[in-house]
């Protein structure tokens, strides 16, 4: 600048004078239009970019040999070879045929166990059962009837047994029953006609009177005196079975009802029915022979 007044130079002329002058870098940079400057950062960006880039890419395919190799290594161990650095060898791995003939018979064993467990036990467990799992009880010491886990045991007396189903709805109440009776037959004590039998029935429901959806004679199909109905009311719905047995030099009145809101019937239609087929006397006998009736349904 001193230099530049004497001669009369502008402070463009006087700052060219002297080549890598920080004041003539500072004033370019200052004097450097936008785009010059945005070029140049997008510059070093894409430097640093590039570079991470490579890095990971460097990083990924170490790790893929590295997976690559314990990968073969594995595979080639289950198939009886290893690879040793880059030479296969097919010299097969030593195998225990002890062990695992071992393994194979106790897995054997366990599955026979299952099998030859009675039909309770496999309830329970849940084995070879495509529903829910249920539990067994005995009734009267007359019958067995399952009901799921999650049911619980609301009062028990010793002839009867209420569950509660839904927590929420007290409404969903299921009960098993039996009494000593004097009569050998359903015929005789409720008659032959399962339907008029269950149209009777549908007028005394607890709710008041309902539609008689379904009856049905010996509904196990194990040769019972047994009757089952379907009601449905404008409160509950219910599925009912009642059967006479024989216990000792006794004739038992079994009584099985499963009620549950209307709302909830969706809910529980898989369910209840199950119920209703697990019943089963302890006695192979029933009081008399099945009935003859015809199965009939109600419209």
């Amino acid at each position: 600048q001193a230099l530049a007044q004497p001669h009369g130079c502008s402070r463009l002329a006087a700052m060219s004078l002297v080549q890598g002058s920080p004041a003539l870098a500072s004033w370019r940079r200052r004097r450097a239009p936008a785009a010059w400057r945005r070029e140049g950062w997008w510059r070093g960006r894409r430097a640093a970019l590039s570079a991470a880039v490579a890095f990971v890419l460097v990083a990924l395919c170490i790790t893929g040999r590295s997976l690559g190799h314990s990968s073969l290594t594995f595979v080639g161990g289950i198939q009886g070879a290893s690879l040793q650095g880059n030479r296969r060898s097919d010299r097969p791995l030593p195998v225990d045929s002890e062990s695992i003939e071992a393994a194979v018979l106790r897995r054997s064993a366990v599955l026979a166990a299952l099998v030859a467990a009675p039909p309770q036990a496999q309830a329970v467990f849940g084995f070879f059962e495509g529903g829910p799992v249920l539990q067994p009880f005995t009734i009267f010491e007359t019958f067995n009837v399952s009901m799921p886990l999650d049911f619980r045991v609301k009062d028990r007396e010793p002839n009867s047994v209420i569950w509660r189903g839904d927590r929420i709805q007290p409404l969903e109440v299921l009960s098993a029953a039996g009494k000593v009776t004097k009569y050998k037959s359903l015929a005789e004590a409720f008659g032959s006609n399962a339907t008029e039998v269950g149209e009777r029935l549908s007028q005394k429901r607890l709710k008041g009177k309902a539609r008689l959806v379904e009856a049905k004679v010996d509904p196990t199909g194990t040769g019972l005196d047994a009757y089952s109905f379907e009601f449905d009311g404008d409160v509950l719905h219910e599925l009912e079975l009642v059967a006479l047995v024989r216990r000792g030099s006794e004739n038992v009145l079994c009584n099985v009802v499963l009620r549950t809101p209307r709302l909830l019937w969706e809910d529980r239609k898989e369910v209840f029915p199950l119920i209703l087929d697990s019943f089963k006397p302890l006695e192979n006998a029933s009081a008399s022979s099945a009935s003859q009736a015809p199965a009939s349904v109600a419209s």
